[in-house]
């Protein structure tokens, strides 16, 4: 299920583990995969920078136990590394379609959700260091 928008919390704590995940989930939409339409190359660099907000957002609320979960529901940790990981991917993929240099890898071992930001910050800089290059005329590659 991905409920955006509605990040409910049983305390006033922060938000917990299921909202963190649901968040987690909408971060390929704040990437311009939504497909809903072609979206131009600004509109994808202002997606990618509220999605980064929302996902810095909520890491920084994140109140439940960071490594709780097992093989069928993994567990904030891993969803946050995986969600880092996937960074290097989508500016991988991004820069093989522009025959561009292939970007760095993102992955990060995250052993607190305070760990996010600054790992996030690392993987924007090599996602940012493709997407400066796209332009509009880009978007079909």
């Amino acid at each position: 299920m991905l409920n955006i928008g509605s990040f409910k919390t049983k305390t006033c704590s922060g938000m917990g583990r299921r909202s963190f995940l649901q968040m987690s989930g909408a971060i390929p939409f704040g990437l311009g995969m939504s497909g809903l339409g072609m979206a131009t190359a600004d509109e994808i660099r202002a997606d990618i920078a509220a999605g980064a907000e929302a996902f810095r957002a909520a890491a920084d609320g994140f109140s439940g136990d960071w490594e709780a979960g097992d093989d069928d529901n993994w567990s904030a940790r891993k969803v946050a590394e995986h969600t880092l990981g996937s960074v290097g991917f989508f500016a991988g993929t991004v820069a093989n379609a522009m025959d561009a240099r292939a970007a760095e890898k993102t992955a990060a071992e995250l052993a607190s959700s305070a760990d996010v930001g600054p790992a996030l910050d690392a993987g924007l800089e090599v996602l940012n260091r493709v997407f400066r290059y796209v332009e509009d005329r880009d978007m079909v590659k």
